[in-house]
């Protein structure tokens, strides 16, 4: 079998896209089925080969090649190209939906969490593996509602604290508009120095930050967390 095959499924969404298939033991020269063509087709540009080489397993090679002429002339290739990239668009936008990214290893999500001081877990937002932290700031801050005391719940925290990757002053502000402090290391600047943060920066306060790696840490002891085995988010 040619290893240039075409799966079920890819045939399938080319199928609809083909010109109607002549009904076989009609007049004329012997049946040759699309899909056999275009895996004709698919050789001959895959390999480079002159049409009269085409291994006689896709048929006649002037039958390919008339085929591939008529549908280059009528515009066919252009038309599925569009089918697909906007098929393509629709399966990206599914895997938004399922919080999935595609990355070198593969499929991913990633957690984002906001936990309290000791490690409770307060709010928790999903992404595909890809998104950035800090874009998930602002949910996971505006998603705060701590009960437990009379009057209405707590929606802020004192200091909020979190690592490099949302060193960044749209991170910090969007933390002082919550009304807590941002307590985030700087990246080291090109010649070596760090900027200056206002106050200081509060490294044994800083150390407590471990909560939420060890949080997660915790999460990934649950196999349906840690491999995501569920489909939806």
């Amino acid at each position: 079998m040619p290893r240039s095959q075409l799966t079920d499924t890819e045939f399938a969404l080319l199928q609809p896209l083909l010109p109607p298939q002549r009904r076989p033991g009609r007049a004329g020269r012997p049946f040759l089925p699309h899909r056999l063509v275009l895996e004709g087709i698919f050789w001959i540009h895959r390999t480079g080969a002159p049409w009269r080489d085409l291994p006689p397993e896709y048929g006649n090679w002037s039958t390919v090649y008339e085929r591939f002429r008529r549908w280059r002339q009528s515009g066919l290739f252009g038309r599925i190209l569009d089918a697909l990239e906007a098929a393509g668009r629709k399966a990206e936008k599914s895997l938004e939906k399922q919080a999935l990214g595609r990355l070198r290893g593969g499929l991913s999500t990633k957690i984002h969490v906001l936990c309290e001081g000791a490690g409770l877990p307060i709010t928790v937002r999903l992404t595909p593996g890809q998104a950035h932290e800090a874009t998930m700031l602002e949910p996971l801050l505006s998603d705060v509602r701590i009960g437990g005391k009379p009057g209405a719940p707590r929606q802020r925290f004192q200091t909020v604290s979190g690592d490099k990757g949302y060193d960044g002053a749209g991170s910090r502000q969007t933390i002082r508009d919550h009304g807590s402090t941002p307590l985030i290391p700087h990246r080291k600047r090109p010649d070596g120095s760090y900027p200056a943060e206002p106050g200081g920066f509060d490294k044994e306060q800083y150390k407590c930050r471990n909560v939420v790696e060890r949080l997660i840490g915790k999460l990934k002891e649950f196999r349906r967390v840690a491999t995501r085995y569920d489909k939806l988010a």
